[in-house]
């Protein structure tokens, strides 16, 4: 039940929206990631360590193909996701719709769901954003609403994203209550290599709520590091 694409370990910025596939032909982005510990709907999901991740994503006129797969850098833990997707912009507002396989191991049945982002622009360069996700294992939905400005530094070479979300719980993780999960507050940092080739970094805070609370568990703070290719 942990939705990669969408919500990449919480974090909003809705990265498939920006990978622009042309007419000319297939566009590929390749990303690896190392991150402290595994957070998913404001959860840490390892009871040691992080996971080193790597993502394989082919665009083509507005379909998405992506493959991505984690491995625990201190405890077993092995996932992987197959997404199909297809985005578009109507108007002012960019929308990515698809599909996902889930396979765990260990400790979890494998899962199949269904995303939809929506994405658009406000005044003072702000981009805010609702991604759902609903999962056919657990029979309920997440929701996440976020807010986020990007801001450019080195003469554009490089660029800082703050953002903020909230998120809802409706039967996607707990059964015993529908309602208010967590909110997460974060920065993410993008510094380009070459023309193709760009390092990232992020940390990110996630503030428990009622949904979080009542499992007994409390606020989590993470980073990530990563380097990212697109030819």
């Amino acid at each position: 039940m942990m939705n990669r694409i969408g919500c990449l370990n919480g974090l909003f910025v809705l990265s498939a929206l920006s990978l622009v596939a042309t007419d000319e032909g297939i566009e590929w982005s390749v990303a690896t990631l190392w991150e402290s510990r595994y957070v998913a709907e404001g959860r840490d999901e390892l009871d040691e360590g992080g996971i080193v991740s790597t993502e394989v994503v082919a665009a083509w006129r507005g379909f998405e193909f992506g493959v991505w797969g984690a491995l625990g850098d201190s405890k077993h833990y092995q996932q992987l996701d197959l997404t199909a997707a297809y985005g578009d912009e109507w108007l002012a507002l960019a929308w990515l719709a698809g599909y996902t396989h889930l396979e765990f191991e260990p400790g979890s049945e494998d899962d199949d769901e269904l995303f939809l982002e929506l994405e658009t622009s406000l005044p003072l360069e702000l981009v805010v954003g609702v991604a759902g996700v609903y999962s056919f294992e657990a029979e309920g939905s997440f929701l996440e609403f976020g807010l986020s400005r990007t801001f450019s530094v080195f003469d554009e070479r490089a660029s800082l994203s703050p953002y903020a979300l909230y998120a809802f719980d409706f039967g996607y993780r707990t059964d015993a209550h529908d309602g208010p999960n967590h909110f997460q507050v974060g920065i993410e940092c993008e510094c380009a290599i070459t023309e193709r080739l760009a390092l990232f970094a992020y940390a990110a805070h996630s503030f428990a709520e009622k949904d979080i609370e009542r499992e007994g568990l409390d606020d989590v703070s993470w980073v990530g590091l990563g380097l990212s290719a697109s030819f």
